[in-house]
C-alpha cells in the first residue's frame, strides 16, 4: 500500500494530476518498441530544453566575440563634404560672387590596441573567447547528460515491462487460485483461513500489478519529457 500511495504522487508530481483520480483512470500499458538510445538522441535530442538553453547561450558568447573583434581590428572611414560662398557688393551696390567652392575629405582610423598584449582591449577579446569555450563545453556537457538519461530511462522503460509481464502473470494465477479457492470454500472442501490467504494473495497481485503499470508509465513519461516530446 506504501508502495503503491509512493508511485502514485510521483504520478500526480509529474503529470499535475489531481482531484478525485483513481487507479481505473489510468491508460492500459503500451509496449513501447524503442529504437537505441543513440537513435533516440540523434533524432530528438535537439527538442531537449536544456540542449536548446545551452545552444542559445553558446550563439551569444559567439556573437559577444564577433562584436568584440570587428569593435578591435576593424578599421573606421570617417567621410565629411563643404561647401564654401562668398559673394559682395560694389560701391553701385551690383552683387558679385567672389569665391565659392567644394570640399571633401575621407579619413581611415585603425585601432591598434587590440594589437598590444594586455591591453584593456585584448584582455576583453580573450575574456570573450573563454565565453565561448565555456559555452561549448556547456553544450557539450547538456548533450552527455541527455544521453545519459535516455539510455537510463530506455533501460528502465524495458525493465517496467519485463515486470509488467511479470506481475500480469502473476495476477492471472492468482486470480484462478482465488476462484478455485472460493469455490472449495463453499464446497466445504477448504477452511475459511486458506481461502482468506489465497484472497490475499490475490489482492497481493493486484498491488503488484498496479504498481507495475505505474512504473511502466512514468518511465515513459520521464523518456517523453527529457525529450520534450
Amino acid at each position: 500500500e506504501d508502495s503503491k500511495d509512493q508511485l502514485m504522487a510521483e504520478f500526480r508530481t509529474m503529470t499535475g494530476i489531481e482531484g478525485d483520480f483513481t487507479t481505473e483512470d489510468l491508460p492500459e500499458p503500451v509496449l513501447l518498441s524503442l529504437p537505441s538510445a543513440e537513435e533516440i538522441f540523434a533524432e530528438f535530442g535537439e527538442n531537449s530544453i536544456d540542449v536548446q538553453s545551452a545552444r542559445n547561450a553558446l550563439s551569444s558568447a559567439r556573437n559577444a566575440e564577433t562584436t568584440a573583434k570587428l569593435s578591435a581590428y576593424v578599421p573606421t572611414l570617417t567621410a565629411s563634404v563643404g561647401y564654401s560662398y562668398s559673394g559682395a557688393h560694389s560701391e553701385s551696390w551690383d552683387y558679385s560672387t567672389t569665391g565659392n567652392g567644394l570640399t571633401g575629405s575621407v579619413r581611415m582610423s585603425l585601432p591598434i590596441s587590440g594589437m598590444i598584449p594586455t591591453s584593456q582591449t585584448d584582455i576583453t577579446i580573450k575574456e570573450r573567447q573563454d565565453d565561448v569555450t565555456l559555452a561549448s563545453l556547456s553544450l557539450q556537457g547538456a548533450k552527455d547528460t541527455l544521453l545519459a538519461d535516455i539510455r537510463s530511462y530506455v533501460m528502465g522503460i524495458d525493465q517496467a515491462e519485463k515486470s509488467l509481464a511479470i506481475a500480469e502473470r502473476s495476477r492471472a494465477a492468482a486470480a484462478r487460485t482465488d476462484e478455485l479457492a472460493q469455490e472449495a470454500f463453499q464446497a466445504g472442501l477448504m477452511s475459511a483461513d486458506d481461502a482468506s490467504d489465497a484472497r490475499t494473495k490475490l489482492l497481493n497481485a493486484e498491488m503488484s500489478l498496479l504498481s507495475a503499470r505505474l512504473t511502466h508509465l512514468l518511465e515513459s513519461y520521464n523518456l517523453a519529457a527529457a525529450i520534450n516530446i
